[in-house]
């Protein structure tokens, strides 16, 4: 199925069910979509994962002058490979240039299953009030 015709699908949910007030009406338009096929995962912090950060910044400041990102044109990632090729002109004769970005322990936490969230990040809650005596004589 094409990106569009899925759109197309959840404007239709969207216009059967009507007005839409909070993200669970949101996330239930969605999934009635398509004939209920689609499969929607709600925003829960159990939801995302924990990846601590690989990036080995010793590679990169004995790597000279690193690359910015405005600077690469082309970026090449390979199967089984840890570092990345990527050049800066878009001329064929431009050589490619290997980045070893990840640390040694990076690279063995990459190969697992990421651990999800345990517990949500809380707002405070002088703040939560302020924001429900804000918004709730707003909502119909």
């Amino acid at each position: 199925m094409s990106v569009n015709s899925f759109r197309h699908h959840v404007e239709q949910s969207l216009n059967r069910h009507g007005k839409v007030y909070d993200f669970s009406d949101f996330e239930e338009s969605v999934a009635n979509a398509n004939s209920g096929k689609t499969v929607v995962k709600s925003r829960r912090y159990d939801n995302f994962a924990q990846r601590p950060s690989c990036v080995s910044f010793h590679n990169l400041r004995n790597f000279g002058s690193h690359p910015l990102l405005s600077d690469v044109v082309n970026i090449t990632a390979q199967k089984g490979k840890n570092t990345l090729e990527y050049k800066t002109c878009y001329d064929e004769l431009c050589h490619t240039q290997e980045l070893d970005f990840m640390t040694k322990i990076g690279i063995a936490t990459a190969l697992k299953p990421p651990a999800f969230k345990k517990c949500p990040r809380w707002v405070c809650l002088e703040k939560k009030e302020d924001i429900l005596q804000k918004l709730v004589p707003l909502m119909p």
